[in-house]
C-alpha cells in the first residue's frame, strides 16, 4: 500500500511537470491521454513509468491490444508529443513498433457450448451449407480446444501423433537487449492426446483443406464474412457477436478454470508475459468444467519461467509440463 501511494505520488508529479499548464484541442487531449496511461500504470505496478522503461513499453504493448489503431495512434502521439520526459531513444522508437489489434468492442469474449452448438445445428439443418460457414465452425471448435489465434494455423503442424507444433505469430526478433518479448520464442508446443477423436479429426480436415489450400487472408475474411451472416441469422437482435478469435478467449478461461498456473496458460498461448492473458483474455468464471484438455510443454513452460522470475521464486522452471519432441 506504502509503494502504491508512492508511485501515485510520483507520478502526479511528473504530470505537473511534463504537461504544466496544457493548451487547448490537441495538446489538451494529448495531456489527458498521457495522464490516463502513467496512472494506470501507477496502479497496476506501483512505481511510476519513467522508473522501469522496460516494464512501462511492455505494459503499453499490452494496452494496444485493446485498442483500435487510430486510438493507439492517438496514444502513441501524445507519448511522442511530451518526449521531454527523458525517454531513452530506443523507447521511442520502440513505440512505432507496437500494434493496436482493432477494438474488441461489440465482441464476446468467450464461447459457451450451448451458443456453439446452437449455431452448430443450424449448419447442419441447412442442407446447403457452404464450404466456408461449415469450416468457420470448425475453425472456433479447435481454436477453443487448443487456443491457437486464428492465424497461427498457417504454419502449425501435427509432430508426432499427439503433439502439435504451431508458430507463436507475435515472436520478433529483438530491437536491443531492453526491448520486450511478446512471445517466448518462435514456436510452442501442445500435448493433444486428451483431445477427442472428433477434435483432432478436424484439426486433421481443417490443415489439409484449409491451410494447405487457401491464404490466411482469404480464409479468415471469407469465414468470418460466413459466421457473422450465421449469427444475424439465429440472433437478429443481439449487439454482440462472436468472432473466430472468441474460440481463443474460451480457451483461457477454461485454463483458468482447470487450475493451470499463469506461466502454463502463457506456455499454450504463446506470451511472453505471465500476465497477459490473466488480464486481456476470458474470465475464470466463463471457464467450462473439463474444457481444457491440452498441456504444454515442459521446455516453454521452463522458457516462459525464465522470462517470469517473479512467478516462480526459488522454483525449479521445468515443474509442470509434459515431455515431448525436442524444441530446440
Amino acid at each position: 500500500m506504502k509503494a502504491l501511494t508512492k508511485a501515485r505520488a510520483k507520478t502526479e508529479r511528473s504530470l505537473r511537470e511534463i504537461c504544466l499548464q496544457p493548451g487547448q484541442g490537441t495538446e489538451k487531449h494529448y495531456a489527458k491521454l498521457l495522464a490516463r496511461l502513467v496512472r494506470r500504470f501507477a496502479e497496476e505496478y506501483e512505481r511510476a513509468w519513467y522508473e522501469d522503461w522496460s516494464l512501462f513499453y511492455s505494459f503499453l504493448v499490452q494496452w494496444a491490444e485493446g485498442l483500435a489503431p487510430a486510438s493507439w495512434m492517438s496514444y502513441r502521439c501524445a507519448l511522442r508529443h511530451y518526449q521531454r520526459f527523458d525517454a531513452p531513444q530506443w523507447f521511442v522508437d520502440a513505440l512505432y513498433e507496437i500494434k493496436a489489434q482493432g477494438s474488441s468492442r461489440g465482441v464476446i469474449k468467450k464461447l459457451p457450448d450451448a451458443d456453439l452448438e446452437r449455431l452448430t445445428k443450424a449448419v447442419e439443418a441447412s442442407p446447403r451449407s457452404q464450404f466456408w460457414v461449415r469450416y468457420a465452425m470448425i475453425w472456433l471448435v479447435i481454436g477453443r480446444a487448443t487456443g491457437l489465434r486464428p492465424r497461427e494455423w498457417w504454419g502449425a503442424y501435427q509432430c508426432g501423433p499427439d503433439w502439435l507444433c504451431c508458430p507463436n505469430a507475435k515472436y520478433r526478433e529483438r530491437l536491443s537487449e531492453r526491448s520486450t518479448e511478446r512471445a517466448f520464442g518462435p514456436y510452442r508446443h501442445l500435448y493433444i492426446g486428451e483431445l477427442s477423436t472428433d477434435v483432432r479429426g478436424k484439426i486433421t480436415a481443417f490443415l489439409d483443406d484449409v491451410v494447405r489450400e487457401y491464404d490466411a487472408d482469404k480464409a479468415e475474411k471469407q469465414a468470418a464474412q460466413a459466421l457473422n451472416r450465421l449469427q444475424k441469422r439465429e440472433w437478429p437482435r443481439r449487439t454482440m457477436t462472436y468472432c473466430l478469435y472468441s474460440a481463443r478467449h474460451q480457451f483461457a478461461a477454461d485454463a483458468k478454470a482447470a487450475g493451470f498456473s499463469p506461466i502454463e496458460i502463457a506456455a499454450m498461448m504463446g506470451h511472453a508475459s505471465a500476465e497477459t492473458a490473466m488480464i486481456h483474455y476470458g474470465k475464470k468464471r466463463s471457464g467450462r468444467s473439463g474444457g481444457c484438455l491440452v498441456v504444454p510443454h515442459v521446455d516453454d513452460v521452463a522458457a516462459v519461467a525464465r522470462l517470469n522470475p517473479a512467478y516462480c521464486p526459488g522454483a525449479q522452471p521445468d515443474s509442470s509440463g509434459v515431455k515431448g519432441p525436442a524444441t530446440a
